[in-house]
């Protein structure tokens, strides 16, 4: 209950920032906030909102190199490998907690972890964040 309630909220949060941030006339004021800024003001975990917001700028931008590459790792560690050549990094502290991909739909699931141990999938499948909680990535 409690988990499904983090990421209810970290969703919110989520939909809230990007919400307002098209609500402006003047284009000045679409400065990118601070991650976790929209946490800190909402009570969500600002970890589970790093997570979301590198996991889905990770994997969105890693969908396009991998295309582009025609190549898609295999495995965690090729997909670690790629970080640097696809010209992506996470924000300070998160990791790279899982990655599995399915070579028949040629798509992917990623997980973002934050060093408290607030999580974050992206399934590339129907491209959108799918789950978020604490302790750590699942088990794949």
């Amino acid at each position: 209950m409690r988990r499904a309630a983090a990421a209810a909220a970290a969703s919110l949060a989520l939909t809230l920032a990007v919400g307002l941030a098209g609500c402006s006339e003047d284009e000045s004021d679409l400065a990118t906030p601070e991650p976790g800024a929209a946490a800190t003001a909402s009570g969500t975990d600002p970890e589970l909102v790093s997570a979301a917001e590198d996991v889905e700028r990770l994997a969105v931008r890693l969908e396009g190199y991998y295309r582009s590459e025609d190549a898609y790792p295999r495995d965690l560690a090729g997909a670690l490998a790629s970080l640097e050549p696809a010209g992506e990094e996470l924000s300070e502290g998160n990791r790279i907690g899982s990655y599995v991909y399915d070579e028949d739909a040629v798509e992917f699931r990623l997980c973002v972890e934050a060093p408290g141990g607030a999580w974050a999938t992206y399934d590339t499948a129907p491209m959108s964040v799918r789950e978020t909680g604490e302790g750590g990535c699942p088990a794949v």
